[in-house]
């Protein structure tokens, strides 16, 4: 069972964290409109903000078990995410507006989409272990500089 799990260790824990801040941002999303009352998209901005750290860290720790420079793969990770929410906005978009499909369309192929592409992307670029994890570069040495 411990063979299988470290097997699927990767996969399972991105799915784990990815639901977690999930449900993290519709709660916060949910309480912030319904019982706060905040405004829909400041609501979002807040829930986003606060779901983010949960999928990074979750991830970042307990996934990818990464050692990589904590300020540049926290970048990495938010360009991805920039990244996401722009294809499936664009999905969405296209699904509705080239397909004549109804919303909830678009939004279960943005949904089936928007984890792959993260995937992808965590794997070859956000927690690809670096060889150099002290420094954000790394400076050439006294023996390799021109003389």
């Amino acid at each position: 069972m411990l063979v299988l799990l470290e097997k699927y260790r990767k996969l399972l824990g991105f799915i784990t964290f990815g639901g977690l801040s999930g449900v993290v941002y519709a709660v916060i999303m949910i309480v912030n409109i319904d019982v706060v009352g905040l405004p829909i998209f400041f609501s979002s901005v807040i829930a986003f903000a606060l779901a983010i750290p949960v999928s990074y860290f979750g991830n970042r720790w307990v996934t990818y078990r990464s050692n990589n420079v904590l300020a540049s793969e926290a970048f990495r990770f938010l360009v991805v995410q920039a990244i996401n929410l722009i294809l499936t906005s664009a999905i969405v978009h296209f699904m509705m507006g080239r397909f004549a499909l109804p919303t909830y369309t678009g939004v279960i192929v943005a949904f089936i989409a928007a984890p792959i592409i993260s995937f992808i992307l965590f794997e070859v670029w956000v927690y690809r272990q670096r060889q150099n994890t002290s420094t954000f570069y790394k400076a050439p040495s006294k023996s390799s500089s021109h003389q």
